[in-house]
């Protein structure tokens, strides 16, 4: 059954959020993993029967899911202040963005 699937998905995702909002590498690197194999077996699913209960399932798994994804940007533009902010304190100027999309350290 579906289900369950979704269930499975919502606490894996929600196990990555908190792994995140703690910045533990080991648990987030696993919470991964984890999200990624549930994530395979709600693909996995052949049949999904449009219930009350399984869109509302689906709608907080997708909540969950844009949680994560704006606490990943939240934590990137964090991470970006703190290496301009430590730039400048060293003397040096901004960092830049190469054409692969890469942070260019500036030299010297």
């Amino acid at each position: 059954m579906s289900l369950p699937a979704l269930d499975r998905l919502a606490t894996a995702q929600a196990r990555l959020v908190t792994a995140l909002s703690h910045g533990d590498i080991a648990e987030i690197e696993d919470a991964s993993r984890a999200l990624a194999r549930e994530v395979d077996q709600v693909r996995n699913i052949a049949v999904w029967h449009a219930t009350p209960e399984l869109k509302a399932r689906a709608t907080g798994a997708v909540r969950l899911a844009e949680g994560a994804r704006l606490r990943l940007g939240y934590l990137a533009d964090h991470g970006r202040r703190r290496l301009q902010m430590l730039l400048g304190l060293s003397g040096r100027s901004a960092a830049g963005y190469g054409r692969d999309g890469r942070i260019r350290l500036p030299r010297g």
